[in-house]
């Protein structure tokens, strides 16, 4: 997790304790988490979210301490942002199916919120999470709900450009990547004009995504490398460029990519990355069965407990070869299974091309 993810998530956790302070009464509490909460949000630049929360709550808790008529009951719009700050929080530690639900439940009180805006900055987060979880259909859906809110208006320039970026990212993984190259060079041209470095940097890593999945690994550390020209590399950089020194048999650059990669993802609390280092590593030492197969268990049983099905299609082989290499037929085809199920779990969602 980034520092910015880091305090998104510390907000996020902080404004629904508040939350939970109010409605169980504990108002000498409640004032202590307020006067933090609005240190931390005076101190943030940008945080839309949060500061329409933190004014829905503060009204809560006035009304509330004054014995307010109707002070009782929780407006729906506070029930939304509960279970909205409960679903970034989630993503932000990795919990992806929790943040799933945590959204799906936001996603109900959603015609509470007026504001056209705010509702395309619920499509877009929840296309956000939807993607990491290969929920292509869904993930277009929202960002396309998104992207027909923010397009039309001057001042929403950027954020139509993030909603190219997700929409370019699902069309890598349906292999599409002609259109998806035409998406990028929009958002492009729209961060160059207003000078969004970080913009910048996060489509020159796509692009070294999009490269990895067209098996360019050349290209692919090329546009990574570009990315940290613009931002600081997050575990994802480092896992790319180590998968792509790994498939060009360069094993001192993969090693010290992963290396970076581990201990970022340790530092960071990056579970998802911290298991994919480690099968990625134990792969380049060519470890033998004894120490890959607790390896590799470990970091598919994580993957199947968060939905991340396209991380078991890829590593799940790795697993079926070893127990096929040892004649341990039961225990391979136990692995097929699983992999067959991702594949479905995929097809489902709207990933076709596997």
């Amino acid at each position: 997790m980034s520092k910015s993810g880091r305090e998104t998530a510390n907000v996020a956790e902080l404004l629904n304790q508040w939350f939970r302070q109010i409605e169980q009464d504990e108002m000498e509490d409640s004032h202590k988490i307020r006067s933090r909460v609005k240190k931390m949000l005076d101190a943030a630049e940008d945080d839309a979210d949060a500061k329409r929360y933190y004014a829905l709550l503060d009204r809560h808790h006035q009304d509330r301490l004054h014995g307010k008529k109707g002070a009782g009951e929780a407006h729906p719009l506070l029930t939304y942002y509960f279970h909205l700050h409960r679903g970034l929080h989630a993503f932000n530690l990795n919990a992806y199916e929790e943040a799933l639900t945590c959204f799906r439940q936001a996603e109900q009180y959603l015609d509470f919120v007026k504001d056209e805006v705010e509702k395309a900055e619920f499509y877009y987060k929840f296309s956000g999470l939807n993607y990491h979880m290969c929920l292509t259909d869904l993930s277009l859906d929202m960002a396309r709900k998104a992207l027909a809110i923010f397009e039309p208006r001057k001042d929403y320039e950027m954020r139509t450009a993030a909603c190219y970026v997700i929409i370019a990212l699902n069309y890598i993984n349906l292999k599409k990547f002609s259109q998806a190259e035409d998406l990028f060079a929009l958002a492009w041209a729209s961060a160059v004009y207003n000078g969004d470095a970080v913009a910048q940097g996060m489509i020159c890593h796509n692009l070294g995504l999009l490269y990895k999945k067209k098996q360019e690994p050349a290209t692919s550390i090329k546009w990574l490398l570009e990315s940290m020209k613009y931002v600081e590399p997050v575990p994802s950089t480092y896992y790319l460029l180590a998968e792509a020194a790994f498939n060009l048999c360069q094993k001192g650059n993969a090693r010290n990519w992963i290396e970076n990669g581990m201990a970022l993802s340790q530092s960071t609390g990056n579970a998802e990355y911290w298991h994919r280092f480690k099968i990625l590593k134990a792969r380049l030492d060519n470890e033998p069965p004894e120490k890959l197969e607790p390896i590799l268990k470990e970091g598919l049983a994580f993957f199947e407990q968060e939905g991340l099905w396209l991380s078991i299609k890829d590593d799940v082989r790795y697993l079926i070869d070893l127990y096929e290499k040892m004649g341990q037929e039961k225990k391979a085809e136990a692995y097929r299974q699983l992999e067959r199920r991702a594949i479905e779990k995929l097809k489902v969602t709207g990933m076709t091309n596997l």
